[in-house]
């Protein structure tokens, strides 16, 4: 079983590429920090935060990602490890990414909805407190694929 779930802020503005061909399609990437508090040996509260590479390959999504998401954003989700590897230099390069498969929660720079939006005010509501900008819809709001 091959399952990750993941909650963290966004490092740095998605970016997007899309596929070569006739239709092309588009692929979101983005850097994601989670963080933990923890007592070290001394009982002092100490913070740790780990960097994962986030990818989804899903078009629609993707394009949504890209336009609702910046440096900062809350994104939680459920997605699956995948690992690839490319030659650079002469050089094997290996990757490990943690693709998307259904978005849980996610924090939007405006409160408008992403379009293509079917849910009905009170579907599901708008959260977020005093210090978060913009809205936020919470579990299965955009799963696809």
């Amino acid at each position: 079983m091959n399952i990750v779930i993941l909650g963290g802020r966004l490092g740095a503005d998605p970016e997007i590429r899309f596929s070569q061909g006739a239709d092309p399609k588009a692929m979101v990437t983005f850097s994601l920090a989670t963080s933990e508090r923890y007592k070290d040996k001394d009982q002092q509260w100490k913070e740790k935060t780990e960097w994962h590479r986030v990818v989804d390959k899903v078009d629609a999504r993707a394009k949504m990602l890209k336009e609702h998401l910046s440096k900062g954003s809350r994104f939680e989700f459920r997605g699956k490890l995948t690992h690839r590897k490319y030659e650079e230099n002469g050089q094997t390069k290996f990757i490990t990414e943690v693709e998307v498969q259904e978005i849980l929660d996610m924090q939007y720079k405006s409160n408008a909805k992403p379009q293509g939006d079917t849910s009905q005010a009170g579907d599901i509501p708008p959260q977020g407190g005093a210090n978060d900008e913009g809205g936020s819809y919470g579990p299965g709001a955009f799963a696809q694929g």
